[in-house]
């Protein structure tokens, strides 16, 4: 699990699972307002916000 900065909306503003790394860079699942009527599903990519925290289960 992944915590981003989001600007505007501040520190822990947004959470994604990492997904792994593609092409070098590191991919996320989340759910993103990214249909035309900005409502939310859920999407796969690279991510433009600042990291804040990274959490993983060790259990």
């Amino acid at each position: 699990m992944v915590c981003f900065n989001v600007p505007g909306e501040g520190s822990y503003a947004h959470t994604e699972i990492f997904e792994g790394y593609q092409n070098g860079r590191p991919y996320f699942i989340g759910s993103n307002n990214v249909n035309p009527d900005g409502s939310q599903r859920i999407s796969q990519g690279s991510a433009g916000y600042h990291i804040d925290a990274v959490f993983r289960y060790h259990g």
